[in-house]
């Protein structure tokens, strides 16, 4: 998975889904929710921080929501100042205008 760069540290993101009871009726198959998502704050190609959001089953899952969870969680494992956490948050913020 790619990385990208938030404040000077990579960013990684991943999706977990899981298998539903529910059947997809054009292939047949169980359908696959999306359900956790986790992401890794690294610096110099080392892991410092994580942060993980799941989506309870009664829950709508929504994408953005679960973003910004787990990368608010990530950031509170590590001492940041002010200005790098707003630098993170900028850039998260500003991802979609710089592509």
């Amino acid at each position: 998975m790619k990385s990208q760069n938030y404040g000077g540290f990579d960013v990684k993101i991943i999706y977990t889904r899981k298998e539903t009871n529910f059947i997809d009726p054009k292939t047949l198959k169980k359908v696959m929710q999306p359900y956790a998502i986790s992401i890794a704050l690294s610096k110099d190609n080392t892991e410092i921080a994580r942060g993980v959001a799941i989506c309870h089953d009664k829950d709508q899952f929504n994408k953005e929501v679960g973003r910004k969870k787990a990368l608010r969680r990530a950031i509170s494992e590590i001492s940041l100042s002010k200005d790098e956490r707003k630098a993170i948050w900028d850039d998260y913020n500003n991802r979609r205008s710089n592509n």
